[in-house]
């Protein structure tokens, strides 16, 4: 499931109905497009959608508890690691405990992995930092933001209704159009999500549910 940004302002343009000239065509197309990132923002960190997610294997560099790999493009924030592993160990590594200093667990077996907050080429360290060998990682890339000509690989309608559903909310001018297409939103959502597998974010309860933000 894909679709050109450019196709998906086309299908929000025609769901709002808009009638409009150039220059007013031209600033509602510039809000428009701005209605769909924030949208693909939304639904990215809400789900572990399988065309954004992937498993990877980084070597560690042995003294620092990095990896060697630049997680610059791959891997943006912290909370876009979903499970990281040790080496053949089949259990994932535990978050580390904010009761314990690094300092004082040693070694060169991994335990724990633990964010790096302030880094943007490597977002986590392993904990011993002395821990040697190989970490296996699944994760999600997010996308830059998107340009007209780009492609976006979610649902279309999904995309069309919560970008309809944000310009709307944006204007405030028909709030009943609003709550329309919430609803719809809602309904197609949880097709969607019935459709994908159940790697749904841990956080997130219960199937079917818009994020709050739309609520």
């Amino acid at each position: 499931m894909s679709i050109v940004v450019s196709a998906l302002v086309v299908r929000v343009e025609k769901r709002l109905r808009l009638v409009a000239g150039v220059s007013a065509q031209l600033y509602a197309e510039d809000t428009i497009l701005h209605s769909i990132q924030t949208s693909f923002d939304r639904l990215f960190k809400i789900r572990w959608w399988p065309m954004y997610s992937t498993y990877s294997t980084w070597t560690l560099d042995g003294t620092t508890g990095k990896v060697t790999t630049d997680l610059t493009t791959l891997v943006k924030e912290f909370t876009d690691l979903r499970r990281i592993w040790y080496d053949v160990d089949s259990s994932p590594l535990m978050r580390f405990p904010s009761d314990l200093r690094p300092e004082n667990v040693t070694g060169t077996t991994a335990r724990y992995w633990e964010p790096l907050k302030q880094e943007i080429d490597r977002v986590f360290r392993i904990i011993p930092i002395l821990t040697t060998g190989d970490v296996h990682a699944h994760y999600r890339t997010k996308p830059d933001d998107f340009l007209i000509t780009d492609t976006i690989f979610l649902d279309p309608l999904l995309l069309e209704l919560a970008a309809s559903y944000e310009y709307t909310v944006t204007d405030g001018a028909n709030p009943g159009q609003a709550e329309m297409l919430l609803g719809m939103l809602k309904q197609h959502f949880a097709v969607v999500d019935g459709e994908q597998d159940d790697d749904y974010i841990e956080l997130v309860r219960g199937r079917g549910n818009i994020p709050n933000a739309w609520h």
